[in-house]
């Protein structure tokens, strides 16, 4: 058996356990199993105290997701037994494609999925350079690009913008 940690970024976290063949299988197999398994639970009112409606919704929000993957792109990570995330380059592969290089037998995995454009507004820079003169503001992201960059370039960047 494994604890499996599916979060949907701007949806929710759901925790499960479930046996580790499902993990052979692709994303899109687990959702439906999952959904399958809660909407059972829910009609034989058997959720241990758990909002079963609630994870219901949260599997529901990521099949659409993946549906719509095309036009929205996701990126899915996943991280086993507390190790660092990795990408999952295939979401419509078996997941132990993803874990092939990890522990045989995972205790406890934890698969991220979030929007392609929520992912790179979270990995942006949290730092900016600002150059402020009589002609305005202009700002420039601390990256590694910026610091690389002459700080007069910088300021003859501005000047050229200002005419």
């Amino acid at each position: 058996m494994c604890q499996l940690h599916l979060k949907v970024t701007t949806v929710g976290t759901l925790a499960y356990t479930l046996n580790q063949g499902l993990l052979s299988e692709s994303l899109m197999f687990v959702c439906a199993a999952f959904l399958q398994q809660l909407t059972k639970e829910k009609k034989e009112g058997r959720s241990e105290g758990e909002d079963v409606g609630s994870q219901i919704l949260l599997v529901e929000r990521l099949e659409t997701m993946l549906n719509a993957r095309a036009e929205e792109p996701l990126v899915v990570t996943i991280a086993v037994d507390g190790g660092p995330a990795r990408p999952v380059p295939d979401s419509d592969a078996p997941l132990a494609r993803s874990l092939a290089d990890t522990e045989q037998d995972p205790k406890d995995v934890t698969i991220c999925v979030t929007p392609e454009d929520l992912h790179e507004a979270l990995a942006a820079p949290r730092c900016l350079l600002v150059i402020t003169d009589p002609g305005g503001t202009q700002l420039h992201p601390l990256d590694e690009r910026t610091l690389k960059t002459p700080l007069m370039e910088l300021a003859w960047t501005r000047c050229g913008r200002r005419r």
